[in-house]
């Protein structure tokens, strides 16, 4: 028998429920600053944590390892405080760029794996951290999430939120929607929806999502539609994706990488390259 499907507009779900998911969300992703003890305004970035295979570390953009390799140090901002990783330490694993998304002008694929020393990756762990284990995702094989189901979110650093004379970095999580997947030279992409002017709250410029993930959460609700329940968060919040680039239009949109790209693809090159 075919169960029944609620449906229920973001800003009717209840801020508990949507605050739960993100905490969870959080435990995963980081926040990062490029920066050098020089500089006067560090450059923000973001990523996923992960385990792929035997290592920890941060599946990002591409573009993201480019621009942060110039610098001496990546801050990664965590609780009310921040880690520093010297990016002399760091090992990207880096698929090469093929080709070029012909309706959007930018250079693909756009995703890398950086490897983290065991140093760095324990004391993130210490710190409350939690790395995605990819493995276990795909003998579950429980990463391929439902299109047209489920909650989507991206999560990121606005440029635009940065203060960095009061040393703040607030990360940021946006429950929004699902609106074109598709498929180039092997890799698949999303195209999430902004709706900026329905939002006048949210930041219009989006630099600082790169590399930060994209969400895709399972839930449900009782009859009534009272009480909204992730059942079995272990696999039913799923990070489906990484986000790289963002559109120039007033009606802006994020455009990122999915599942095929993150658990076979870049998977797949990870293990032949370490």
């Amino acid at each position: 028998m075919m169960k029944k499907q609620h449906r229920v507009l973001i800003s009717n779900l209840p801020s508990q429920f949507t605050k739960d998911i993100h905490d969870c969300q959080r435990n995963f992703s980081v926040t990062m600053l490029m920066h050098d003890d020089d500089a006067i305004r560090p450059i923000p970035c973001s990523g996923t944590l992960a385990q792929i295979g035997d290592f920890k570390g941060i599946i990002t953009a591409r573009h993201v390892w480019d621009e942060a390799k110039k610098h001496e140090f990546l801050l990664t901002l965590v609780g009310r405080g921040n880690y520093a990783f010297e990016t002399k330490y760091l090992d990207p694993v880096i698929p090469e760029a093929v080709g070029v998304l012909k309706e959007f002008g930018v250079c693909v694929p756009d995703v890398c794996f950086i490897k983290l020393p065991q140093k760095y990756a324990c004391d993130l762990e210490d710190k409350g951290k939690v790395f995605f284990n990819v493995d276990k995702r795909i003998k579950a094989k429980s990463f391929l999430p439902d299109m047209t189901q489920g909650y989507w979110t991206v999560f990121g650093n606005p440029d635009a939120w940065l203060e960095t004379e009061k040393k703040q970095v607030p990360s940021f999580i946006y429950g929004t929607g699902l609106s074109k997947q598709f498929e180039e030279a092997g890799w698949d992409y999303f195209v999430m929806n902004l709706d900026i002017p329905a939002n006048p709250d949210i930041p219009t410029d989006f630099s600082g999502l790169s590399g930060g993930g994209i969400w895709w959460n399972r839930w449900g609700c009782d009859k009534n539609q009272k009480r909204f329940v992730v059942a079995n968060p272990s696999q039913d919040i799923i990070a489906a994706g990484v986000s790289f680039f963002q559109t120039g239009s007033h009606n802006r949109m994020l455009i990122g990488h999915g599942p095929k790209s993150i658990y076979e693809l870049l998977y797949q090159y990870v293990h032949r390259t370490i």
